[in-house]
């Protein structure tokens, strides 16, 4: 390395761990320097640059106790611990038990705190101290030249650094984003023995997005297919819709850590942020979207962007990456924020924007149709099987850079293989694995050989019961079960599920984009701890630990910022609440308000699900209720209808005669729309409907539509048996027969549905 770039990366490095201990609160921080010589010489540096005293620890045989040395005294302090690699490997490891065990105090002291280890040590310390680890917030290589003379003129051009320029804040900011994105972490969906964190860019799969036309066309309409990767390329603003789980956040994170990487051909600056976050901000402090971009980054100790981001914004070289529209909690709000970006985009004509929501909660109308909107298609088998191979791969290689030896890759593809076998010989599985989310939790269950659910709502309480009762198992060094208490109660899953599904319900009604204190978190708790006869004191005692085991211990929920909490995947919050509904005496009317609220339409489906795994009548009677609603507009937008088809499209067991007149109603709807927004989503319940227990009722209902008198309902059934998807012999031989209508019209769409089924053999 020139002596240019050796200058060049310490000096980014050295900055940026003056401004991280240097910010209010606690820092635990590793500065990694592989010459036990040149740690004192690099330590004087940075202490110059924080301008404030700083403690130094060594460690001794005499002295392994850095936790109860931390607390010896109070008061913000900063404090450089050196020493560690000169201790045998007994007293090294009894280091790393205190920290295990004292991480708390650390984190209760205020303090920041800087280890200088070099990479061996670190290795052992993510190995032997966990949880310990799990509160570092960054490691910064620092490397001096071996040579003395090459090295005093290193530390000489650090101490004459001048204002920085352009070029050195973009490598330090794209330096924070490929340490933000380059892993990705699953402490929080279930256990996986001692290794969280896969590499993103091994374990990616390119997702394909369908664009559709926005003129409202009778069905069948136009629809082109686009993988994402090429469609950001050919529209400059750009809308990605996707139901929950369909990778939207991890393709953003996936295309920024690229551009960071210089991964491709185009170079261009990613400003990646959430939506949900800016929404936050706004509550509370008068930024533009600009200026709460820079702002969000000196938060996490970085320094101010602002140059940075208009030079490249203008230039045209910025992509900006939208994270979570559906997030904002309000209508009126998110209007506000859509003209925000609107302006910006308009300000700043060169540069491409990204924005992406969940399907159910956008509007058209938010944004300008110089957006162009692409949703996010289901994974197909390609997918899947890529898939597949990509966790083998990187599950077996998590701790390797290079190439897998000849027996861990071998392993890993006949992992593959069975997983894909697993996935594939069963409708139903497949259906649930066309989901990435629900496809990666599938893939850890397999992994633990526990037989694959059918139905998401069985994958969600499969994921929250290992979650709380067997997450523990690999988190000890022992390999034996911890178990975790709160006062004299054992926490399993149904206590767990209890506590947290009224919260869960509250932060569904209150909070915007999943984020709650957690002052109000731990009140909620102990609210629910109050009502199991605790008294006050001890019910918000034990609700502060609560949240710790969530956070620390589970993984199931996060803090996304100073004193910020949320739940992992917004899924499983949803998953809560479904649990919370089934348990009250009228579960419809708890969730009438929010019927037909998009934000609530997966914890309707949800509860609907839940019911039905243990109560065919309960169930039913659920269904009815919607089925029945009287809302706005009911004859006109069929809104109780639709999701009532929906509820059997995720193969709910009912009554057989309900399930049939709602779906007798359903086809007589779909043979006479109009409307491009309504035939949208009919043709997703349609694909849905294909892997139920109603599917051969459905599929005989439009067979018998080809042979209709009326053309237009002939067209309507062959595209409608096309959405449903059953390759199967009755169907072929009925679409073959009508290949022979006598209206060209009626052939085409036959033929098209011949085509789509055709794919699916």
């Amino acid at each position: 390395m020139r002596a240019e770039e050796i200058i060049g990366k310490l000096n980014t490095e050295l900055e940026l761990l003056a401004n991280k201990l240097s910010q209010p609160g606690i820092s635990i921080l590793i500065a990694q320097v592989e010459k036990p010589e040149h740690q004192e010489t690099l330590a004087l540096e940075l202490q110059r640059r924080l301008k404030s005293e700083v403690e130094r620890w060594l460690f001794s045989p005499e002295q392994l106790n850095l936790p109860g040395y931390i607390l010896s005294s109070e008061g913000k302090r900063t404090i450089f611990a050196f020493g560690l690699e000169g201790l045998d490997s007994s007293a090294r490891k009894e280091v790393y038990r205190i920290l295990n065990l004292g991480r708390e105090k650390i984190g209760r002291s205020g303090c920041s705190l800087l280890l200088w280890l070099p990479g061996q040590l670190i290795n052992e310390l993510m190995r032997y101290a966990p949880d310990f680890w799990a509160w570092v917030q960054g490691v910064h290589p620092l490397t001096l030249p071996d040579d003395e003379v090459e090295k005093q003129k290193v530390i000489t051009a650090l101490r004459l650094w001048g204002v920085e320029t352009l070029n050195q804040l973009r490598q330090r900011y794209l330096e924070y984003i490929v340490n933000s994105y380059r892993r990705l972490d699953f402490r929080g969906i279930i256990q996986v023995r001692n290794i969280v964190r896969f590499p993103l860019d091994r374990l990616f799969v390119p997702l394909v997005g369908v664009k559709r036309n926005r003129e409202p066309k009778v069905i069948p309409f136009e629809e082109h297919r686009v993988p994402l990767e090429e469609a950001w390329k050919v529209y400059r603003l750009l809308v990605i819709l996707g139901n929950p789980g369909s990778g939207k956040s991890t393709f953003l994170k996936h295309l920024a850590l690229t551009f960071a990487m210089g991964m491709r051909e185009e170079e261009r600056t990613p400003i990646l942020f959430s939506i949900a976050e800016y929404s936050m901000a706004r509550r509370t402090r008068n930024l533009t979207l600009l200026e709460f971009i820079a702002w969000r980054f000196q938060q996490e100790g970085l320094p101010d962007f602002t140059g940075l981001f208009l030079s490249e914004l203008e230039k045209g070289k910025a992509i900006v990456l939208l994270d979570g529209l559906d997030e904002v909690l309000t209508r009126g709000e998110r209007e506000d924020i859509a003209r925000a970006m609107e302006n910006l985009a308009k300000r700043y004509p060169l540069s491409r924007f990204i924005v992406i929501s969940r399907i159910a909660s956008y509007d058209t109308a938010l944004l300008p149709p110089d957006f162009t909107i692409i949703t996010i298609a289901p994974f197909e088998r390609e997918q899947i099987e890529s898939f597949a191979k990509n966790w083998a791969m990187s599950y077996e290689g998590t701790a390797l850079e290079d190439k897998l030896p000849p027996e861990l890759e071998k392993r890993a593809r006949r992992w593959a293989e069975d997983l894909i076998q697993a996935v594939t010989n069963h409708p139903a599985i497949e259906r649930l694995a066309t989901n990435p989310l629900l496809l990666t939790i599938l893939a850890l269950i397999h992994h633990q050989g526990t037989r694959l659910p059918q139905q998401r709502v069985e994958l969600y309480r499969l994921c929250l019961e290992a979650l709380a009762e067997t997450w523990n198992l690999a988190r000890s060094l022992s390999g034996q079960p911890i178990e975790l208490w709160l006062d004299e109660r054992r926490l399993d899953a149904q206590e767990m599920v209890r506590i947290l599904g009224p919260v869960a319900f509250w932060m569904q009604e209150n909070c915007p984009g999943g984020l709650i204190e957690r002052e109000k978190l731990e009140v909620l708790i102990a609210e629910e701890l109050k009502r199991d006869g605790f008294r006050p004191h001890t019910a918000r005692r034990l609700a502060a630990e609560f949240v710790d085991l969530m956070r620390e211990q589970m993984g199931l929920m996060v803090e996304k910022g100073p004193g910020q909490f949320s739940f992992m995947y917004l899924s499983f919050q949803e998953y809560l609440i479904a649990c919370y509904a089934v348990d009250q005496r009228e579960p419809y009317e708890l969730l009438r308000p929010h019927l037909f609220s998009s934000r609530w339409r997966e914890v309707v489906l949800l509860t609907a699900a839940r019911l039905g795994s243990f109560s065919e009548a309960q169930a039913s009677d659920f269904l009815c209720k919607v089925y029945e609603a009287d809302v706005f507009l009911k004859e006109i937008l069929h809104r109780p209808l639709l999701l009532a088809t929906r509820i059997l499209a995720d193969d709910v067991w009912v009554e057989r005669g309900l399930a049939h007149s709602v779906l007798d109603r359903f086809w007589e709807l779909l043979k006479a729309s109009p409307y491009r927004r309504l035939n949208e989503e009919a043709g997703l319940i349609l694909g849905m409907l294909g892997t139920t227990r109603y599917a051969h009722y459905v599929k005989e209902l439009f067979i018998k539509g080809l042979k209709d008198v009326d053309p237009a309902v002939r067209i309507r059934a062959a595209w409608a048996i096309g959405e449903l998807g059953r390759a199967e012999s009755g169907v072929i031989e009925a679409l073959v027969i009508a290949l022979k209508d006598e209206e060209a019209e009626v052939r085409n769409r036959v033929f098209d549905a011949l085509w789509a089924l055709a794919e699916r053999l």
